[in-house]
């Protein structure tokens, strides 16, 4: 397993930059573009709480589950674990710094207590325990860990992340139904629909960002999953501590959640995974040319 920022990643800078520069700029174009089409369309009152759940969920880190999809297709694995690593060191500085601005830019609209969703002294102090931290203490830990401890934690990854998953799932369900309940229909309707289109757009901000950087396939595809896929749970976490009054912040990082593996599934394929296709003679069964092709066959004894 190769160490995150390693000198594989390193040297190839244009992927990382490119991955991290079009996570960390799609909040500015999806928070502004949402407040945009609630004000044509006369929403804002209903929807208003949509560009700062957008910008909760596209400002979180990225998703670890990022790997998954990378190690199923053709992407740049080195790559999309540093990008991972720095997204999640740089989250207390950037979440903050991204709401700010977009506070500046009246995005958030005049609610006050959705542009306090990202106040930066509480904010930081959530990512720093419970993101940047975590990590860094990761890092160091297996930079000074004996090989043999390496190897022997290597082997448990896989099943503390399946345990990790499952909590996570249980702990989002159970903080989501009871907002769900006493949430209206018209805001539920608007989360999970300004979810689904804000997701599909982060995927496509990711395409369009490795077209213009001209890379090739395997690193087009870390840069957009690097965009589009984000940590639900912290964004998650952020929606019920910054304003516990609004489920549609929740119930949108949840819709979004669910509809980023799919899109991750279908970015994967549309940079060239896909199944082996038999040939004509595994198809059919037969034995087909092979280098034996030619030699006399021993007949078999009557």
């Amino acid at each position: 397993m190769r160490c995150p920022l390693s000198a594989v990643s390193l040297r190839r800078p244009r992927v990382l930059v490119a991955g991290l520069a079009a996570h960390l700029a799609t909040p500015f174009m999806l928070a502004p573009a949402a407040a945009a089409v609630l004000a044509l369309t006369g929403t804002t009152d209903s929807a208003a709480f949509v560009p700062t759940a957008l910008a909760l969920v596209t400002t979180a880190p990225v998703a670890a589950g990022a790997t998954v999809w990378v190690s199923r297709g053709t992407g740049d694995a080195s790559a999309m674990i540093s990008i991972i690593v720095l997204s999640a060191l740089l989250s207390p500085l950037t979440l903050p710094t991204t709401f700010g601005v977009l506070d500046h830019t009246g995005a958030f609209g005049t609610h006050p207590l959705f542009s306090s969703a990202g106040t930066p002294g509480s904010t930081r102090d959530l990512l720093t325990v419970t993101v940047a931290l975590p990590c860094a203490a990761g890092l160091l830990c297996r930079r000074l860990s004996r090989p043999r401890v390496r190897a022997w934690t290597d082997g448990l990854s896989p099943l503390a992340a399946m345990l990790g998953v499952l909590a996570l799932t249980y702990v989002n369900a159970s903080a989501a139904a009871p907002l769900v309940s006493v949430s209206s229909v018209p805001s539920l309707l608007a989360a999970v629909m300004s979810a689904c289109a804000a997701c599909l757009l982060a995927f496509q901000i990711g395409r369009w960002t490795a077209r213009w950087v001209r890379l090739p396939r395997e690193a087009a595809a870390t840069v957009t999953l690097a965009c589009g896929m984000n940590n639900v749970s912290v964004s998650s976490v952020l929606a019920v501590t910054a304003v516990s009054t609004e489920p549609g912040l929740l119930v949108t990082a949840l819709a979004y959640g669910l509809v980023q593996k799919v899109a991750a599934h279908r970015a994967m394929a549309g940079h060239g995974q896909s199944h082996p296709v038999p040939t004509t003679a595994q198809a059919t069964g037969d034995p087909g040319p092979s280098r034996d092709a030619g030699v006399p066959k021993r007949p078999f004894p009557s």
